[in-house]
């Protein structure tokens, strides 16, 4: 079935899924704000454009549901959907898959996509036959150097999967692609790739298999994702980008599993990650990226042992911790190769105060943290509060300083975060034991 996802001032989303008989299937999706909204006149159209994107709609060029010329005033909304943002990755319709020109099934990366709607007060309208619009879709990817003509894709509603109609054309002078098309829905310029595959399996923390959970995998350095659930067993086999860095994690309704980060294997070929144990339910989720330099930033988390002793726990790559047992707060994988992700989840929160810091493993000499596009989020999954904080730009002491102190949180007694301090400012530690260490 297709699943819309919807809210007054948003992009509406759609997720495709099978629902195997007897079982049901938890679904997540996220919502992007309109990018904007304007009001022009159907007779003599006009451009609208936001974030390099923009459509050019054409003069008595509308109509509504019943084919009926459009006069007066039409409401056109326009989102560009940045694929570097691993929230606007999440809001992406169906899946990152669709039917090329020859009819094949393929997986692809995008390079940029956008949401056109035109609206007439609550009339949806569309283009009239015949007529065509040109659209502007910024080139951006993790993948590298856009390709001169790319695939262009269209989103279908009614079948959930999108459609290669036409190519597009890049342009170096505003670095973006160009393209005409003859009706509105998401658009989207992506590249097909060589398909890998991921498999594992999905237990308990008591070693049980979880059936139907959902395993879920997204590009490092390619934008693109995939899911696929779980057999009896729990074992699984998920397609992914081949030669490339990927990242698969597993729910099942509200609980998840750690982020594992795989170098994937070449075409054809498949790589065994084991087990993901799914058996904590994620109440916060920290993220750090950074750029290609320094190859090495490591993420560390302090905060009150669970126990009541007073004392503080160190989560970071010397003591990776479990969400399933004390300190109910882990560090999914240690990556020293530059770009990551790191990921803490913190699956239980005690009262007290918590500190996260960033340190620069590689040393200044190799590569300054405040040059290095470090960016973190900050997900509290209670209250839906999302922050993104990047490195500064100025550190007053750059031979010394090697550690972002990144933020302080504060725990209340019902657990739950009532203060979140943004500190943003850098010092120094002596060892990797030594960062955090002023809590």
């Amino acid at each position: 079935v297709v699943v819309s996802f919807s809210k007054e001032g948003y992009n509406r989303t759609y997720r495709l899924v099978e629902i195997p008989t007897g079982t049901s299937v938890y679904l997540s999706a996220t919502l992007i704000e309109t990018g904007i909204s304007t009001t022009i006149s159907a007779t003599s159209g006009g451009t609208l454009s936001t974030g390099g994107a923009s459509v050019q709609i054409p003069a008595n060029g509308i109509v509504d549901s019943s084919g009926n010329t459009v006069t007066g005033d039409v409401e056109v909304n326009l989102t560009y959907f940045d694929p570097t943002s691993s929230e606007n990755l999440q809001a992406f319709p169906g899946d990152f898959k669709g039917i090329d020109a020859s009819g094949n099934v393929v997986r692809f990366e995008t390079f940029g996509f956008i949401n056109v709607e035109l609206w007439q007060g609550d009339e949806p309208l569309q283009l009239a036959p015949g007529q065509t619009a040109e659209i502007v879709i910024p080139a951006n990817s993790l993948g590298g150097t856009p390709p001169a003509e790319i695939p262009l894709w269209y989103y279908d509603q009614a079948d959930g999967v999108w459609h290669q109609e036409g190519t597009a054309t890049y342009d170096a002078n505003t670095d973006s692609y160009k393209a005409t098309v003859a009706h509105f829905t998401y658009w989207n310029v992506d590249m097909p790739y060589d398909t890998a595959y991921i498999t594992g399996r999905v237990i308990t923390a008591d070693g049980e298999p979880v059936a139907w959970a959902q395993v879920l995998h997204e590009g490092v350095n390619y934008s693109g994702s995939s899911n696929v659930y779980t057999r009896s067993d729990g074992t699984f086999r998920i397609p992914v980008k081949a030669n490339a860095r990927a990242k698969v994690w597993a729910r099942k309704g509200s609980t998840i599993s750690s982020t594992v980060t795989v170098d994937t294997p070449a075409p054809g070929e498949e790589i065994d990650i084991g087990d993901l144990i799914i058996d904590a339910v994620p109440l916060v989720q920290i993220t750090l990226t950074w750029g290609e330099k320094p190859s090495d930033l490591d993420s560390h988390l302090r905060g009150p042992l669970p126990d009541g002793s007073g004392n503080t726990y160190h989560v970071y790559y010397g003591d990776m911790g479990s969400l399933s047992s004390s300190p109910f707060a882990a560090l999914d994988t240690d990556d020293t190769s530059s770009y990551g992700p790191e990921i803490i989840t913190i699956t239980k929160l005690t009262p007290g105060k918590y500190v996260y810091c960033i340190h620069n493993y590689s040393g200044q000499d190799e590569w300054p943290i405040e040059n290095s596009e470090a960016k973190v989020t900050f997900l509290d999954l209670n209250s839906s509060w999302l922050y993104t904080y990047n490195v500064p730009s100025f550190n007053p002491d750059s031979t010394s300083n090697d550690v972002w102190r990144v933020i302080e949180f504060e725990v209340d007694s019902s657990g739950r975060i009532s203060r979140i301090i943004p500190v943003n400012d850098f010092e120094s530690a002596t060892s990797s034991d030594d960062v955090c260490s002023q809590f």
